[in-house]
């Protein structure tokens, strides 16, 4: 494995990030992964950033796109140390660990998945890098609460379904432009507000989740094409559509036909 010549209490508050090489950062973002080898098929990590596996680079040979996929990495990772000019990251389906500080993820970062992990903890969705458009987390255990109201701008799709978040959530302030929104499957509680859901709305998946009250169903965007409430305490009224799903919920399915 590599050596570097820091402190042990390494941190980027210490340490000058951009001073560092791209290989250095991704051996600092990679050093407690136990099975680097299923990467390298060595202990050792390339010296050239152009030879490390599943990693794409621009013309200046800076790293713009991970993809360390479905390859059964064990351990942590530290994603303060992802390179700045980071846009697409992913590292799902693999049994990765450890917390996710939205405040240290590159700001240049587009899309972002680590779906089926390990990584827990609380999250701070008010954190997100400006120019994020795609975020996946699910499949997971983080935990605590949501905040839905201070999402950035340009965000398309949210996947937080699979994790043990509970409390409230409002759906009223969404970003304009989301188009898919999944919070399936966690322990999310009270009543929902669909009335004010953004006009891109595509998909909502809500289900599995004890969710309760009257759901006013009279406002749902024209574009929106799957909504699953399924397994909830919702009750209300829903008009008839075969990607429509409210199995085992108190909602009542009011047929479109006359």
């Amino acid at each position: 494995m590599f050596v570097i010549a820091l402190t042990t209490d390494l941190s980027v508050g210490r340490v000058n990030k951009e001073s560092l090489s791209q290989v250095t950062l991704l051996e600092l973002f990679s050093r407690n992964i136990e099975n680097i080898e299923t990467i390298f098929d060595t202990q050792e990590t390339p010296s050239e950033i152009t030879n490390w596996p599943y990693v794409n680079v621009n013309e200046k040979h800076i790293v713009v796109d991970i993809r360390w996929r479905n390859l059964e990495l064990k351990g942590s990772v530290h994603f303060e140390w992802l390179p700045s000019a980071l846009s697409s990251f992913t590292v799902e389906s693999n049994v990765l660990t450890g917390t996710l500080d939205m405040a240290s993820l590159p700001p240049s970062l587009v899309f972002f998945n680590i779906a089926g992990n390990h990584f827990f903890g609380t999250i701070r969705l008010q954190d997100l890098p400006e120019k994020m458009t795609v975020f996946t987390i699910s499949s997971n255990v983080f935990t605590g609460t949501l905040d839905l109201e201070h999402l950035p701008s340009k965000l398309v799709d949210l996947q937080l379904n699979s994790n043990r978040f509970e409390g409230s959530v409002s759906l009223s302030q969404l970003p304009q432009n989301l188009v898919g929104l999944y919070l399936s499957d966690n322990q999310l509680h009270g009543p929902v507000d669909f009335t004010r859901l953004p006009p891109n709305l595509e998909e909502l998946s809500l289900w599995g989740n004890p969710l309760s009250g009257f759901a006013d169903f009279s406002c749902l965007p024209s574009r929106l094409e799957w909504l699953d409430v399924s397994q909830t305490n919702l009750e209300g009224t829903l008009i008839e559509r075969d990607s429509f799903l409210a199995n085992d919920s108190k909602i009542t399915i009011q047929s479109n036909r006359y």
